[in-house]
C-alpha cells in the first residue's frame, strides 16, 4: 500500500501520513506536481491518460504525480517522468514556476508546478501503459482549445485556481 506525506497550509510537514486511498480523509495537505515538458519549438508533451480512476478520466493532461513520503517534489517530477514515459531527465531541465494551495473540493493539496526543456524533438516511446495510453507534441493553443472542448484535465477547474493557464502561459 502507497502511504502519502502530509503537510499543513504553510508546506510544512505534520509529521503523519496516510494511505492513498485515504486522501478524501486526510486531516493535512498532500503534495502534487505538474511536469510541463516543453520542447524548444514551444511545443509541449502531452499524454492521453489510461486508468479509469484519474480526476477526468482518458483525457489528455500533463504529467502529474504525487510525492512518495521523505521525496522532494522536484524528485518525484523526475521519478514521474521516467517511470510514465521512460524519460531521463536532468534537474537543470527543471524549472520551477510555483506552488497552488488548494483547500477545496475532494482533496486538500499544494500543487508544485515546473516547466521541463526537452532536447530531443521526438516523442517518448517507452509509456507506462498503466499509467498512459498515448502522447502527443502539440502547441500550447491546442492545449487551450483541448480544455474548453473537454478533452484535457481543466486544471484551473480541479484545483479551484482561475489563473492556471494565465500564470503557466505568463512563465513560458
Amino acid at each position: 500500500m502507497e502511504y502519502l506525506e502530509l503537510f499543513d497550509q504553510d508546506d510544512h510537514p505534520i509529521q503523519q501520513t496516510i494511505r492513498r486511498d485515504e486522501l478524501k480523509q486526510a486531516p493535512g495537505y498532500v503534495r502534487v506536481i505538474h511536469a510541463w515538458c516543453r520542447y524548444k519549438d514551444g511545443h509541449f508533451l502531452i499524454q492521453q491518460r489510461n486508468k479509469p480512476d484519474d480526476p477526468s478520466p482518458f483525457q489528455y493532461a500533463t504529467t502529474t504525480g504525487i510525492p512518495n513520503v521523505n521525496e522532494s517534489p522536484l524528485d518525484a517530477t523526475i521519478r514521474e517522468l521516467y517511470e510514465e514515459l521512460g524519460l531521463n531527465v536532468d534537474v537543470k531541465q527543471c524549472q520551477f514556476i510555483d506552488k497552488i494551495l488548494t483547500s477545496e473540493g475532494p482533496y486538500k493539496t499544494i500543487t508544485y508546478r515546473y516547466v521541463i526543456t526537452l532536447e530531443e524533438h521526438t516523442l517518448p516511446t517507452k509509456l507506462d501503459h498503466h499509467e498512459v495510453k498515448q502522447v502527443d507534441k502539440v502547441p500550447y493553443e491546442q492545449i487551450l482549445s483541448m480544455v474548453k472542448k473537454g478533452l484535457f484535465w481543466d486544471y484551473a477547474t480541479l484545483l479551484r485556481d482561475k489563473h492556471y493557464f494565465k500564470t503557466l502561459e505568463a512563465s513560458l
